[in-house]
């Protein structure tokens, strides 16, 4: 077992090196704990708990350099870092397309691994809860990063953009990245940066054993880089991110690759502000300019809701990384009301946010019918939850309910035509029309889990409209039809796409809608036939023959010709079939998609040929 400690003042941070830094930093806790990730990159970067003696580094006597006491936080950083309009840095990388690769993984975890060109390999480790349902993650590596802004650029410029861009995880999933060239002890940054290369800021990395490794909450993309000089670290603390809640990490980062690279130069560790003067310089600027004023703005909507709920995660994170988390200096007064930990935000926050954004996601829905938005909105809730350590309040749950039961509403029109090539020469044709009511409808179980098992599914009387017949000289016609079964169908999923521009205001209003899936059973009628052929003797020989425009004289067809699967749907009756492709988006507001597969036609026992046509419409309509 090695220990290191990060000063005399802070708490020892054990590291077993017996063991891999993956399984240590996935370790439980009975109360919630916030960015293990980072306190393990903190302890590694700042303390050196990569050598062979159990003494800290920063024990260690080094001779100083010239400068290196003027390594704080006031001469490195621009006045009003946090408060500032941004200046971001953006980045143009190029992708080994060739070398992306993708895997569908779910709430069981998974890896992934993606080798660039030059044999540096990217791994990603997802544990078990990180996602809610399976997803195709991709990751492809980079070539080359251009854009860095330093005078001269690195040797060593390394990446891997992660898909699908901006998503992100119940928990936080690691990066591995192993560079096929060897890392120097010190002068490597990491950055991420959003989309194709946006506001790049530099990220907190453990370097170890010639890997970097990453803690990562949500997709974008990655890059290491060096040498990295220290004129260079300047030049980087002097980039303003956009993402304010990103800038604390960001200033972070640079301050402890500055402080690290400055010691193994050979700079005396007592000439630089120990933690707590760092945070003191950091923290309580950043409670001032950025944290208060934006919980004083959650009234104004959703988004100010969610950034100062964002803000207040990042400022307690960095305090228990730092090693300040029992200093009453530390605390936030914000209103009169002090908090001393994550867990005491302030009375309104939650309910307000809860308020905020589950009412927009409702309007959102109604005005752009993605109504699975809803449920987005439900798992990232339950996530912050969970790192608080609360369950769902049942008020909320039936806030939420109600949203879904107030827009959960579709109508389905279906139209189908049969054509049926009977024995003797009889050719049978019928339309058939319905209209499925669908509605959102809650499942098994109480709270949440009712939500979660919930069905959309609807059912409808299927109405003959036409039906005729023709065998020669035969003249026919058909009795009153009587429904024998009705239509029941089930609206599966229904996918958008959001463009990766999450960044400006209307992001969400440009979101389009790339896939569905409905779950049919027809329905069928029962009829009579009635059949009136000349004799020879010239007498009249009416016979009544009962007929159906039976579910699988139209199914069949269509599942021949491609056009459907077969499905075993518990909510729908059997012969039931699913529409997964051709499906177009003619409209989205108001939401209208349409299907109408080519003619398909299906021969059974060579007796009976059999040909189908099925028109679908599917509309939300809201209450």
């Amino acid at each position: 077992m090695k220990t290191c400690a990060l000063s005399p003042s802070t708490a020892t941070c054990g590291i077993d090196r017996t063991r891999p830094v993956s399984d240590q930093s996935a370790r439980s806790d009975s109360s919630p704990r916030l960015g293990l990730a980072l306190a393990l990159a903190l302890c590694v970067v700042l303390a050196g708990c990569g050598g062979s003696t159990d003494e800290p580094l920063a024990a260690e006597p080094a001779p100083s350099s010239p400068g290196a006491a003027e390594i704080g936080f006031d001469t490195v950083f621009p006045a009003g870092v946090f408060s500032a309009p941004a200046a971001p840095l953006e980045l143009s990388v190029t992708a080994a397309s060739a070398s992306a690769v993708s895997q569908e993984i779910g709430p069981e975890g998974g890896q992934l691994i993606a080798t660039a060109p030059d044999g540096t390999t990217y791994t990603l480790e997802v544990p078990l809860g990180a996602l809610p349902v399976p997803v195709t993650l991709t990751a492809t590596p980079l070539t080359d990063v251009a854009g860095l802004p330093f005078d001269v650029q690195p040797q060593h410029r390394i990446g891997v953009a992660l898909t699908p861009s901006g998503m992100t995880f119940a928990k936080p999933i690691s990066l591995t990245i192993k560079p096929a060239a060897t890392l120097p002890d010190a002068g490597v940054a990491t950055l991420g940066y959003r989309g194709a290369g946006h506001d790049a800021g530099v990220e907190l990395a453990i370097q170890s054993g010639g890997t970097l490794q990453l803690s990562i909450e949500h997709f974008s993309g990655y890059v290491a880089t060096w040498p990295i000089r220290e004129a260079d670290w300047r030049t980087l603390a002097r980039q303003r991110l956009e993402a304010k809640e990103a800038v604390i990490r960001h200033v972070m980062a640079i301050w402890l690759g500055l402080r690290r690279q400055a010691i193994l130069a050979g700079a005396d560790p007592s000439l630089f502000p120990s933690e707590v003067e760092f945070a003191r310089s950091m923290l309580k600027q950043y409670v001032a300019e950025v944290l208060a004023p934006r919980i004083q703005a959650i009234g104004n909507g959703c988004r100010e809701s969610e950034t100062a709920l964002s803000y207040w995660f990042s400022y307690w994170q960095q305090v228990q990384v730092l090693g300040v988390a029992d200093d009453p200096d530390f605390f936030v007064t914000i209103n009169g009301r002090t908090s001393t930990s994550v867990l005491e935000m302030p009375e309104s926050l939650l309910p307000t946010t809860v308020a905020n954004c589950f009412r927009e996601d409702y309007e959102h829905c109604v005005a752009r019918s993605d109504f699975f938005g809803l449920y987005r909105r439900l798992f990232t809730f339950e996530r912050v939850l969970e790192l608080l350590g609360r369950e769902m309040e049942p008020a909320w749950v039936t806030l939420m309910i109600g949203y879904m039961q107030r827009c959960g509403h579709w109508d389905l029109e279906i139209a189908t035509r049969s054509t049926n090539l009977v024995g003797e020469g009889i050719t049978v044709t019928g339309n058939l029309r319905r209209t499925v009511k669908l509605a959102w409808r809650l499942g098994n179980g109480q709270g949440i889990a009712a939500i979660y098992s919930a069905k959309i599914t609807g059912t409808a009387q299927p109405t003959l409209e036409l039906a005729s017949a023709t065998s020669g000289d035969c003249f026919i016609t058909f009795g009153l039809a009587s429904v024998e079964t009705p239509a029941e169908a089930s609206l599966r999923s229904l996918e958008w796409e959001y463009p990766d521009v999450q960044g400006t205001p209307d992001w969400a209003a440009t979101a389009y809608p790339s896939g569905l899936e409905i779950v049919l059973h027809p329905g069928s009628v029962r009829t009579t036939m009635n059949v009136d052929c000349p004799q020879p003797d010239g007498k009249r020989d009416i016979k009544q023959i009962p007929f159906g425009f039976d579910a699988e004289i139209l199914t069949f067809p269509l599942v021949q010709a491609g056009h459907a699967v077969e499905d075993d749907d518990p909510d729908v009756s059997a012969p039931a079939i699913r529409f997964a492709k051709g499906w177009e988006f003619p409209s989205l507001n108001p939401f209208r998609a349409h299907l109408t597969p080519p003619e398909a036609t299906a021969s059974v026992g060579g007796l009976v040929s059999l040909s189908a046509r099925i028109e679908m419409d599917l509309r939300h309509a809201p209450e």
